[in-house]
């Protein structure tokens, strides 16, 4: 009998318990011409469809003239459907086409739908009224966006906004027509006590852009504050201290579908050795290898190749490196080693590249791996055998056909800088201290080809000879 007395009340604790949990997502539609309009919700209570029908509405109509307006549609087509029965139309802002439905069983409770909107702990009702007592507490101005993103930027800045103010508001209420202002509630019956919440509540704390999602661990009343246990971004506990009125209590529920999504960003910066992963140095993408992982202080040691082919190892703290799928990694090492490739000689080899703006052909001749550098026998412009040091990255490879052709060009231009004496020539001569330089008709003397000069003799002004020597670049041949 004892025994039966015990289970009796254990049963009735269980129940009265269950009758008392609410649940505050609930929400009440408005009805028109007696039946419900879920604006962008959904029935709570089971439904069957009736019919669909067309559903154009006017442009910056408020809420009551498209409910008004979707239910004539809908009677319109029910008429056409030889009076076909429904009790409730669902519609959908952007959508010509809306639902009419038919409810299993009559009850008040049809007129609930659940809420799609909780943000850091709050419930957000658009179009609709909570279905729980609430009181009201403010009401300020916001910023709405119909685009679902930007919508959901603009929820998280009310919230902070106004948190600031009103710390303990759990509801928001869009009200007007144009959704420009809005009403903070307290839901009645959801007060926590304790300094506002218990050992192992779960609660939100930080900034709306970066919220923390936590357990409290430990109350400290004398100071107004909780201990708040949570992952940080490594997924390591982490315990911080959180004024109560800093943090926001969130249901079991709301907990468990936040720790899922922490989770799965955590898991996107765990890494296996061998994985294949990509990082950003200084705007450049990288791609490489993890080779080790140091999980005290979160680093990562990777492997890759540098534009030279070499292979190179870099340590960065694990947030800043992205996974890369192995396929994807196999196509860009391919193409790395393609680009690499273009920048790899060996000796004999002939090559492009700028000199002075110019294009030159030239011969490998020397490699300094050390310093990335090659060295390249070249033609200067009198045709002189050249060397010149060149980095790998300003050389091109070209073929021997091509490369003889520009050798052939640099001889033949070369050409117009052979000069025999007795030949006639004009002279750039330079003008004194910048000013223009002036045309001055010669005859060679002398040529000294290993300087590339030549003594010439003119007539000056004043009709009186004289002799200078100048540089091949400043002569011209005459026609």
């Amino acid at each position: 009998m004892k025994i039966q007395l015990t289970l009796s009340l254990f049963l009735f604790a269980l129940f009265f318990q269950a009758q008392n949990e609410k649940d505050y997502t609930l929400s009440k539609v408005k009805s028109s011409s007696g039946k419900y309009v879920f604006s962008n919700l959904e029935p709570l209570e089971p439904n069957s469809k009736a019919f669909y029908f067309q559903n154009k509405l006017k442009s910056g109509a408020s809420l009551e003239e498209k409910m008004i307006q979707s239910v004539k549609n809908a009677m319109k087509e029910s008429g056409l459907q030889g009076g076909e029965p429904f009790d409730a139309i669902i519609i959908t802002d952007g959508e010509l086409r809306s639902k009419a439905v038919k409810f299993t069983e009559t009850s008040p409770r049809n007129a609930l739908a659940k809420i799609g909107f909780v943000r850091m702990g709050v419930y957000i009702f658009v179009d609709c009224l909570p279905s729980n007592e609430y009181d009201y507490i403010a009401t300020i101005n916001c910023k709405w966006h119909t685009n679902p993103d930007e919508r959901d930027k603009a929820f998280l800045e009310l919230i902070e906004r106004g948190k600031k103010k009103y710390s303990n508001f759990d509801g928001i209420i869009f009200k007007d027509d144009n959704h420009q202002t809005a009403d903070l509630i307290k839901f009645r019956g959801l007060e926590l006590s304790g300094g506002g919440f218990r050992i192992g509540d779960k609660a939100i704390f930080g900034s709306s852009k970066e919220p923390q999602y936590g357990e409290v661990v430990q109350l400290d009343n004398k100071k107004q504050s909780a201990s708040v246990k949570f992952l940080d971004e490594y997924g390591d506990d982490a315990i911080k201290k959180v004024d109560y009125a800093k943090l926001t209590p969130l249901s079991n529920e709301q907990y468990d579908k936040y720790a899922q999504e922490i989770q799965i960003k955590i898991a996107l910066h765990k890494f296996d050795v061998a994985e294949k992963v990509s990082w950003v140095d200084s705007k450049t993408a990288m791609y490489g290898e993890v080779v080790s992982l140091n999980s005290r202080n979160h680093d990562v040691n990777l492997k890759y190749l540098n534009i030279y082919g070499e292979e190179k190892i870099k340590t960065l703290d694990r947030l800043e490196v992205e996974k890369l799928p192995e396929d994807k990694f196999q196509t860009i090492r391919k193409n790395e080693l393609e680009e690499i490739a273009k920048h790899q000689f060996k000796l004999s080899e002939k090559i492009i590249f700028k000199d002075d703006k110019l294009v030159k052909y030239g011969e490998v001749v020397g490699l300094n791996d050390q310093n990335h550098k090659a060295s390249i026998k070249h033609l200067g412009v009198f045709a002189e055998e050249r060397v010149k040091d060149i980095p790998y990255l300003e050389l091109g490879k070209t073929s021997e056909e091509l490369y003889k052709n520009g050798i052939a060009k640099d001889i033949e231009a070369a050409q117009k800088y052979k000069f025999t004496s007795g030949e006639k020539v004009n002279w750039s001569k330079s003008g004194f201290l910048g000013t223009n330089s002036e045309i001055v008709p010669c005859e060679i003397i002398s040529t000294d080809d290993l300087n590339h000069k030549a003594t010439v003799k003119y007539l000056t002004k004043d009709n009186v000879e004289k002799q200078e020597t100048v540089s091949h670049l400043d002569l011209t041949k005459t026609q």
